[in-house]
């Protein structure tokens, strides 16, 4: 088993992307390495100065649109709290001036705690919320002038998402990526001049009469297994 593993080029403890073809074909690809190759591919995607700046723009709106809305129910929720302390100053007086008596004072108390709790909690979620409209904002902004980087930057699943936006799929032979297909949305993009490559592409496909090889979309494989394999 280790001689036959050495002689097709299997390294233990090493992720790889394998041929799922029912007939077999003994080809891998390391996953590190072809995902690392992928990622390249961003580099070479680039906007139009002026598709930028209507993202920009849009996003700009909408963000400002938001914050103003989050700036009002900020300020109403406070000046709610701002009334119940002021209603618990002067339960807390009533009391010592003898106005009230403590069973009272204790239900009022409890009354404007329950109050200040919830709005206490409504503050956390639109400030939850607040930070979530800034995360978004500042991704599409970074996505908008340098894709590569954003790409990078993203988590697993906005990378998927990336893939989806902007690539079909990928040609796979031997570990080197052979032809990128542009997704339909990008590709109309490409063919408005609304984004573009920042080089010519000099994929060329394989000529021999059938490819030998895998697609890989979405940080998944069509021809490949569907998910890396990690061998013994």
């Amino acid at each position: 088993m280790e001689n036959a593993m050495s002689q097709s080029g299997i390294r233990k403890g090493i992720a790889y992307y394998h041929c799922s073809n029912r007939m077999g074909c003994g080809r891998y690809c390391e996953q590190v390495d072809l995902e690392s190759k992928i990622a390249e591919k961003f580099k070479d995607l680039q906007f139009s100065d002026e598709f930028i700046n209507i993202v920009i723009n849009k996003t700009k709106h909408i963000f400002l649109d938001r914050r103003k809305r989050y700036d009002g129910r900020r300020q109403a929720l406070v000046n709610k709290r701002t009334a119940l302390e002021g209603k618990r100053k002067t339960a807390e007086d009533k009391l010592f001036d003898g106005v009230i008596q403590d069973a009272d004072f204790t239900r009022i108390r409890k009354e404007i705690t329950t109050q200040m709790t919830d709005i206490d909690d409504d503050l956390l979620g639109l400030e939850d919320q607040r930070d979530m409209n800034v995360d978004v904002a500042q991704e599409v902004l970074l996505l908008a002038r340098d894709i590569y980087h954003a790409y990078t930057k993203a988590s697993f699943d906005l990378k998927r998402q990336y893939l989806a936006f902007f690539w079909e799929h990928f040609e796979v032979a031997d570990g080197v990526i052979v032809t990128s297909v542009p997704s339909p949305l990008f590709a109309e993009l490409l063919q408005a001049e609304e984004a573009f490559y920042k080089t010519p592409k000099t994929e060329k496909a394989q000529n021999n009469g059938f490819f030998q090889g895998g697609i890989l979309s979405d940080l998944r494989l069509r021809g490949w297994d569907s998910n890396p394999q990690l061998t013994p």
